[in-house]
């Protein structure tokens, strides 16, 4: 009885070494690094996260936020007031109008009828999308590689959004689903798009 072994050889590719600058650590993947909390990346250093006074790391660490009752004016915290007709914003860096007001400088004014009329047709078209979604997505354009976002609903297959060329030219793009995380359509061009989410 004849035996027939078949031997299995995968290419290891050789390790690259690489410096970890101070104030950074090893990323979740260990083939990189990333800037410990406090501290942000320019170049191949990082640099500690100045904060203004009222302001705070925000959630990545690697930034800043104004504290709740402040918000960010160029690189300073500012305190605001609540005008009339207003809430302040789930963030609490900031202030909406109510419903049927809008923002006219630093207050908030009556609606016209038209401005009340498109705000429920943006409403009604919000419920019948279901769950909103925003999407980074890259892939290729006319035979050129893109990246973009691209905004989708539960409730359909269809996406729109925008790509971003290697040149920087930035185009609209709609499309739709063709698998889970795979979307095809054009550009404003009109060229064949696949993309995946990354």
């Amino acid at each position: 009885i004849a035996h027939i072994i078949i031997f299995m050889f995968s290419v290891v590719q050789p390790a690259v070494a690489f410096d970890i600058p101070e104030n950074a650590e090893l990323n979740y993947s260990g083939k990189g690094w990333q800037c410990q909390r406090g501290f942000f990346r320019t170049g191949n250093q990082c640099r500690e996260v100045q904060t203004p006074k009222n302001a705070e790391l925000d959630y990545t660490g690697h930034d800043w936020k104004c504290r709740q009752g402040y918000e960010k004016r160029e690189q300073k915290c500012v305190k605001f007031s609540i005008p009339k007709n207003a809430n302040i914003r789930l963030d609490g860096n900031g202030w909406n109008c109510n419903f049927n007001f809008k923002r006219s400088i630093d207050k908030c004014v009556p609606m016209t009828e038209e401005e009340i009329a498109y705000q429920n047709l943006i409403i009604m078209m919000v419920r019948a999308c279901g769950n909103s979604y925003n999407y980074d997505v890259t892939g290729s354009c006319g035979g050129e590689y893109v990246s973009g976002n691209i905004d989708a609903c539960s409730k359909s297959k269809e996406v729109s959004g925008y790509v971003t060329f290697d040149n920087g030219a930035e185009m609209e793009f709609n499309g739709d689903w063709v698998s889970k995380g795979e979307i095809e359509g054009t550009d404003g061009f009109g060229n064949s798009c696949e993309l995946e989410v990354d």
